[in-house]
């Protein structure tokens, strides 16, 4: 038996030689105290020489686990049903085809190309995860060139991608969490189009910068080129809020998404959206 830990997640294997008991489904639910978890059971075989070979069959099934659900229990069975996968799938230059549609705001083309994309990798053990993760590192960055090239506000920045990513414990966690922004991406497409391109700047800048506690009005105004004074009224001309307010509800809304993960202590949201102080 092996197990790894991970924020509030869990990886175990387990190896077993013939006439030792099957590993009970019903045990999963002791793993349930430590989060999340994947657990893979290798395949039983006859006599001590052949230990390698249960562990192989073991690692390989976990390895596979990053594209089933949270919460698994993986068995050689797992991989019977395989889906139909297009071979071509990393050859069609997936990112750049993401890029056209959302060029073109194609709200319908997005959901069927990201439907496409989740039911080629979906229990799919003939991928690795990196190639994968990858992927989906460019399909972010493409939702955050359309945002800029089309002055739609953000929610994040290249880094903030990387740890989206990297804290994502399997891809159907990945793909939702993709899914999710570009519904926003659209969304905000919307409500965005008449937007000034000044309030876009610093509605961005806020949104790339919001996590920084020194973060204040100078700062905004000087990136957008203006005195402090008369950026203050002409934000809170063009959208009834001050500065100060809507940078203060840009971190209480992003506090909130932050809460809802079981993950994150109060003290490290507070940190995340620019507050040292835990009790503010």
């Amino acid at each position: 038996m092996y197990l790894s830990r991970k924020e509030n997640a869990v990886s175990g294997l387990f190896s077993f030689f013939a006439g030792s008991s099957v590993f009970p489904p019903d045990s999963c639910s002791h793993f349930e105290k430590y989060g999340r978890y994947t657990i893979a059971v290798g395949d039983t075989v006859y006599g001590l020489p052949k230990a390698y070979q249960t562990y192989t069959s073991a690692v390989i099934l976990l390895q596979s686990g990053y594209f089933f659900p949270e919460n698994s229990l993986l068995t050689s069975e797992s991989l019977e049903n395989i889906p139909d996968v297009q071979t071509n799938v990393f050859a069609d230059t997936p990112a750049g085809s993401f890029a056209d549609i959302l060029s073109r705001q194609d709200a319908d083309g997005a959901k069927k190309f990201l439907d496409t994309l989740y039911q080629n990798f979906f229990k799919n053990h003939r991928f690795l995860q990196n190639p994968v993760k990858d992927m989906y590192y460019k399909l972010f960055l493409c939702l955050e060139d359309a945002r800029h090239q089309q002055k739609i506000a953000g929610s994040g920045n290249v880094e903030s991608i990387a740890e989206t990513i990297d804290d994502c414990f399997t891809f159907p966690e990945l793909h939702q969490t993709l899914v999710d922004k570009t519904s926003e991406f659209f969304r905000k497409a919307e409500s965005s189009s008449q937007e000034n391109p000044t309030i876009f700047l610093i509605k961005d800048y806020i949104s790339q910068n919001y996590m920084h506690e020194t973060l204040s009005v100078k700062d905004i105004s000087e990136h957008v080129f203006l005195s402090t004074s008369y950026v203050c009224t002409f934000f809170k001309s063009e959208t009834g809020q001050t500065l100060n307010q809507y940078l203060t509800e840009y971190r209480m809304e992003k506090a909130k998404q932050l809460l809802k993960d079981a993950r994150f202590k109060i003290s490290d949201i507070s940190s995340r959206v620019g507050y040292s102080d835990g009790n503010y």
